[in-house]
């Protein structure tokens, strides 16, 4: 290994120490990495003129001569993801905390991909240039669809008819800049270990439903991406053998009986068939946050209806369970972001059915821009590269 290689990973250990660590001192860092005190403040002088790392002089360390404690310096740098989520755009502009600075939402008249690529390159332009000093040179995606993981390509996002699209190259000619691109439940999973309810967890699925189901599979603290891009897809698993036929081929898939369209699908049913009055007689349009609401004000008939589509999520679940046995699992995406009845049966039959209580179900706390905090949680990962590569 090269002399610069070996400095580079000792420079990201520092930065790494400066994050994971309560408020070190040059000391305390020296002391958790094994490396000479002289090592540790050389590296630490760097990052603050990098204006990565910043001096607490509130909060000193120690007996006698004190250390100065050292901090992220959340002040200089920022960071922008975007995510594509039920026809519309969310972007995050963050600072090295995850702190959002600034957000956008935007939404098109069509899923149609040129329109989808059109608004993303021209939102995506606007802030490049308004936080062009302050913004690390890269851009994070939440996408649509199953992604492979060294081109960024979609190979199918279905629900959206799109297939082997190559958006990160796409990206990249269009901007002369690294794009960071994973799947948008995966960047949804990314905000909830950094900063919602998967913080605490070294073990923990975000499991994400929608039209679509994806799955962020958080394993000793790293999100799990191996060579497989169908790693956590959970959609295409056989539910019900005997049910209805799926887009892949196959009978009976979760796609089939449990995702947001096939919710709707089953509510307008129930509607037409239905004898009781139900809050959603007056609706001028039934669409899955108006179920929801319904259901999580007690009504009857969208209860049955989201209790039909969260029986075979709940069975999905179960199997999850049986083989990772995570510490917590965390449901999002629309229906778990909308579906407060949605979550609280799901967690009480996994509870009582499985026999659970030690592993917590519970509803994100996260909105849509969630995943786009994630998307630029992406880009802040490999910050110190970009910065060096900025000031070069």
């Amino acid at each position: 290994m090269k002399n610069e290689e070996v400095e580079l990973i000792n420079f990201k250990n520092v930065l790494k120490s400066v994050e994971n660590l309560e408020s070190p001192s040059r000391a305390d860092i020296a002391k958790y990495l094994g490396i000479s005190r002289t090592t540790s403040s050389q590296n630490i002088n760097k990052l603050i003129d990098l204006q990565l790392v910043k001096e607490s002089e509130n909060n000193l360390i120690g007996r006698g001569r004190p250390g100065i404690s050292l901090i992220v310096d959340k002040e200089r740098w920022l960071a922008l993801g975007v995510c594509f989520e039920d026809n519309m755009l969310f972007f995050s502009v963050v600072n090295l905390a995850g702190e959002i600075k600034e957000k956008k939402r935007v939404d098109l008249n069509s899923t149609n991909f040129n329109t989808f690529f059109q608004e993303l390159c021209s939102n995506l332009r606007y802030f490049l240039n308004k936080f062009e000093k302050d913004l690390l040179p890269a851009i994070g995606i939440g996408s649509p669809g199953v992604i492979e993981p060294k081109t960024g390509a979609i190979i199918k996002a279905v629900d959206l008819g799109w297939y082997n699209i190559p958006l990160k190259k796409m990206l990249e000619d269009e901007f002369k800049l690294p794009v960071y691109i994973n799947n948008r439940y995966r960047t949804m999973g990314l905000a909830e270990a950094r900063q919602g309810l998967g913080k605490n967890y070294d073990n923990f699925i975000y499991l994400g439903v929608g039209n679509g189901f994806g799955t962020a599979i958080f394993l000793e603290g790293k999100l799990v991406l191996t060579t497989n891009i169908h790693t956590g897809g959970i959609g295409h698993i056989v539910v019900e053998p005997d049910g209805p036929y799926c887009r892949c081929g196959k009978k009976g898939c979760l796609f089939t009986v449990a995702s947001l369209s096939v919710f709707e699908e089953n509510t307008i049913k129930l509607l037409e068939e239905k004898h009781k009055k139900s809050i959603l007689d007056n609706c001028k349009k039934v669409d899955m946050k108006t179920i929801m609401d319904a259901a999580n004000k007690g009504d009857e008939l969208a209860r049955k209806s989201v209790i039909k589509v969260a029986n075979p999520l709940c069975t999905v679940i179960g199997d999850l369970i049986n083989i990772i046995n995570p510490q917590r699992i965390i449901i999002g995406g629309p229906m778990g972001i909308y579906g407060d009845f949605y979550c609280d049966y799901i967690s009480k039959k996994i509870a009582n059915y499985y026999n659970t209580t030690e592993i917590s179900i519970v509803q994100t706390q996260t909105d849509f821009f969630g995943g786009a905090v994630g998307a630029a949680y992406q880009v802040l990962d490999n910050k110190l590269e970009l910065v060096l590569n900025k000031i070069e």
